[in-house]
């Protein structure tokens, strides 16, 4: 007899083995397979799916390529068209909300318009919530209860904004009734214009000190979103602009595709390279060459899915 020799084992069905019986967890109102293009990812909005590119969990920064010049610069409205729609279809998708309860936190410098009340409520009337209804002025500024605003008028006052933010986040995280709402609803913090705050701490020291405060804010922002993912959505809306400015800031679209630009070209310094590490998920938006009210969206970055390069023209 062999020493190797042996009768063949029985044959075992795999679900023998599991202790539990599988249960699919996936949401079957999304689709299984990747076929959603990055315009359908917009028009979604946020929502609480582990493959969808605007979920809770995440940083997802928004940017633009700097300009020629300084003088025509400033224009920061079309940076802003896609957060505001994701933030109004936010708006939309949640129940009425109760009186003193925020599901909104927008920290911004005080002199930027993108999120200002009077553009909020004018981006609810222009959507409607389905396609035989509109939204009355009275219920739109009733949606627009929820949405706490903290104008800022420097780098230090946005900090302690996100810090007043964060401790509102801990008390609606501990909070049961209000943790499966959260969940089906997310909660959004935006922040906008903060790598415009921090130039001013560049000029009143220096580029190291201006990118530490930078990275310290950015930290916190990863923190927060990591704490309450079940339920927050962090969205980065940068002004200043990314590269050397070397270009128009406009891109020639066609077929609803456009070049995007090289990495190495976007982030030139060390503070553009560190606002760039602080996203999970960044987004470039440029204008359309001759064509007003349009932009072109690229994801440049993706290190938790696998968005990474998906581009489309985007027209509100």
């Amino acid at each position: 007899m062999s020493l190797y020799a042996s009768d063949p084992a029985p044959p075992v069905l795999a679900h023998s083995l599991l202790s539990q019986p599988v249960q699919d967890t996936r949401d079957p109102s999304v689709p299984t397979e990747r076929t959603c293009s990055l315009a359908t990812e917009i028009k979604e909005g946020i929502i609480c799916y582990s493959h969808a590119l605007f979920r809770p969990g995440i940083v997802i920064g928004f940017s633009r390529p700097r300009r020629r010049g300084t003088g025509d610069d400033d224009d920061h409205e079309y940076i802003g068209q896609i957060p505001r729609y994701i933030l109004t279809n936010h708006l939309l998708k949640r129940p009425s909300p109760a009186p003193g309860s925020f599901n909104t936190f927008i920290v911004h410098p005080f002199n930027l318009t993108i999120f200002s009340p009077q553009n909020l409520l004018t981006s609810l009337l222009s959507t409607n919530p389905t396609p035989t209804q509109s939204l009355s002025r009275k219920e739109a500024i009733t949606r627009l209860d929820a949405v706490q605003l903290f104008p800022v008028y420097d780098f230090s006052a946005a900090m302690q904004a996100i810090t007043q933010v964060s401790d509102t986040l801990h008390q609606i995280g501990e909070q049961p009734k209000h943790q499966q709402l959260t969940t089906q609803h997310p909660v959004v913090l935006i922040i906008a214009g903060l790598d415009t705050l921090v130039e001013s701490v560049i000029r009143a020291s220096n580029p190291i000190k201006g990118t530490a405060v930078l990275s310290a804010a950015l930290r916190t922002l990863t923190r927060l979103s990591r704490e309450y993912a079940a339920f927050l959505s962090v969205l980065l809306v940068n002004t200043s602009g990314l590269g050397l400015g070397t270009g128009t800031g406009d891109v020639a679209v066609a077929d609803g595709d456009y070049q995007g630009e090289q990495l190495s070209v976007l982030l030139p310094s060390l503070l553009m390279k560190t606002l760039d590490q602080g996203t999970d998920t960044h987004l470039l938006v440029s204008r359309e060459r001759g064509r007003a009210g349009r932009v072109g969206v690229e994801v440049i970055k993706d290190r938790v899915g696998d968005w990474l390069g998906r581009r489309c023209v985007w027209d509100g």
